[in-house]
């Protein structure tokens, strides 16, 4: 049984954060905090540059500690003065009229989760209006309760065909028209696709911000499917690895291998991983090809390392010999901080796709993204797929449930541990995060 590829569940997102200053309230010393806010962000902007110089310059596999401490240490100053800047500008904007009873009651509820008056401010500010966004932009139907755990246990079985016609975008910091064997991509929906728009969003904004970053140039490729690709569902999936493990007791040694020695090094990179990769561990010493073997594999073609292709080759190999030339992208839509809906690899392409353009990613382009991309990740923070989702986007259940959930973002257990510890700190939750990072 086959479907087209829609309507994909809201699973939990990860948040990009909301970082307050101690600014004032008149509008005058707002400005001021503004003029202050960009001139930090441009020397900020100055060191990165010059660490990341640097860091290009060893290599990133020759790279020192001390190299690597710098390009960090950069890159966090770097984001602290971006978004003390946004959030100065909201808070200018705010300030500048009388405030809705809407932003006066959310701003309360973020109060009271231990918020500072202007990080409540800004918090508010953002819940609201990305709420009337994804209202606007069409994000009207969500699945709940029985209908949601219907879809999953669909979206696990069922292959999905990518039809001829259909546009794909590829983000890389290539300028060619050459894609890897196995590429990763995103589908550019028809208008009012919320959940492609989305997609695209985190990629062309988060994703292509982190290769500016780097100081590389971001493009986008359009790709076109020229016949139809079957997509493999994760439970086909699944029974290929079996039958690869049960053939092939080589590939059943190197697979456990990669498991239990190679995937600890993206453990600190996607907090997710580390419970996955323990009961895979087990798993896969008892034979076991489990969902969360699978989701190793999966994990497994973003990584080109020789032990990694020793298992994901044979795979690609199998699928394409049963017709199948794309598999969803695990990583980025369940451990990674992307959570996208519909991420695609796609692989043996040859004949099947082609690529029709490749545009440079421009700096309008990626804030206009990041504003959706981090709007989204914001709005559904922490929140359960379904019936409450829907209240808090349309409005249905009023705005008390979304704050509830929402304002647990400032509060991390290292931020209240260090507020029990010490009670007569004068530090705002976002003084306090920070603190502790730099401290690492």
């Amino acid at each position: 049984m086959e479907t087209s590829i829609d309507n994909p569940s809201l699973d939990e997102l990860a948040h990009h954060g909301i970082m307050g200053m101690h600014w004032g309230h008149h509008k005058g010393e707002i400005s001021a905090s503004i003029e202050k806010a960009h001139a930090n962000l441009k020397s900020q902007e100055k060191i990165l540059r010059k660490e990341t110089e640097r860091y290009n310059r060893a290599g990133s596999t020759y790279a020192s500690a001390s190299d690597q401490k710098r390009f960090d240490s950069a890159m966090r100053e770097y984001d602290y003065a971006r978004t003390d800047l946004k959030s100065a500008k909201i808070l200018d904007k705010i300030n500048s009229s009388p405030k809705s009873k809407s932003q006066l009651k959310v701003e309360s509820k973020y109060k009271e989760k231990g918020m500072s008056n202007d990080e409540a401010s800004v918090a508010a500010y953002k819940h609201i209006k990305t709420r009337n966004l994804l209202i606007a932009v069409g994000a009207t139907t969500v699945v709940a309760g029985g209908a949601y755990l219907a879809y999953k246990y669909h979206d696990d079985r069922v292959d999905k065909i990518i039809k001829s016609g259909t546009k794909l975008s590829n983000i890389s910091a290539e300028n060619t028209k050459d894609i890897r064997d196995a590429f990763y991509s995103t589908r550019v929906g028809e208008k009012g696709k919320i959940l492609d728009k989305i997609d695209n969003s985190k990629y062309k904004g988060i994703f292509a911000r982190n290769i500016s970053g780097f100081g590389k140039t971001p493009y986008d490729k359009e790709i076109h499917v020229l016949k139809d690709i079957k997509m493999v569902s994760p439970e086909n999936s699944r029974k290929t690895i079996a039958s690869l493990i049960k053939t092939d007791p080589d590939y059943h040694e190197k697979l456990k291998s990669y498991i239990l020695y190679q995937t600890g090094d993206y453990v600190d990179s996607w907090p997710g991983l580390d419970k996955v990769r323990k009961r895979a561990v087990d798993d896969i010493v008892d034979g076991k090809v489990t969902k969360d073997v699978y989701k190793i594999v999966n994990m497994a073609m973003a990584d080109h390392r020789p032990n990694a292709e020793s298992i994901t080759e044979p795979f690609k190999k199998a699928l394409s010999k049963d017709g199948y030339n794309a598999i969803k992208d695990i990583t980025d839509n369940q451990l990674s901080g992307f959570r996208t809906f519909n991420p695609i690899i796609t692989f043996n392409s040859k004949g099947l796709v082609d690529v029709v353009g490749v545009k440079e990613v421009t700096e309008d382009i990626i804030k206009k993204s990041e504003k959706l991309a981090y709007g989204h990740l914001h709005t559904v923070e922490n929140v359960k797929a379904g019936g409450q989702l829907a209240g808090i986007i349309l409005g249905f259940t009023g705005i008390n449930t979304g704050v509830k959930a929402l304002g647990k973002q400032s509060l991390t257990r290292e931020t209240l541990n260090y507020r029990k510890d010490n009670p007569n700190t004068k530090l705002s939750n976002t003084e306090i995060t920070r603190m502790l990072e730099r401290s690492r």
